[in-house]
């Protein structure tokens, strides 16, 4: 069995330490700004790493990029927010499969939980994007 830990720390030495010990880490790039040295630091360690963001729309282009750069420096998987623009959801999953990156994209609504209908209208449109 692994757990994985979903990190947000203060510091890179913080989140260097943490991840030495675990088997899988989500790391949030819109949670810290990692320096494309910090991130490629970490992503070599032995520890699994999801990469993700949450939808930020001002900074969405520049997200997509740190995405597509944690997938060179040797990230596990990547966690797509489906509140992007749907291009660039395309995009990053074509970048992933290029670079043998598995690849969740996942749906956040922290107001309320949608209707089981609604719900399932997004299941079928995140599934869109596996074909």
């Amino acid at each position: 069995m692994e757990i994985c830990v979903s990190l947000n720390e203060k510091t890179f030495a913080d989140y260097l330490q943490i991840s030495k010990n675990l088997d899988f880490v989500e790391i949030r790039l819109d949670l810290f700004n990692f320096s494309d040295i910090e991130l490629q630091q970490l992503l070599n360690l032995n520890s699994k790493f999801i990469v993700s963001f949450l939808d930020t729309k001002m900074q969405e282009v520049a997200n997509v990029e740190k995405l597509k750069k944690a997938i060179d420096f040797g990230a596990d998987i990547i966690d797509v927010d489906f509140n992007i623009s749907k291009k660039n959801i395309k995009n990053i999953i074509e970048y992933a499969r290029l670079k043998k990156c598995e690849t969740i994209i996942s749906y956040h609504n922290f107001n309320e939980t949608p209707i089981k209908k609604k719900l399932n209208e997004i299941i079928n449109r995140i599934k869109k994007f596996n074909s």
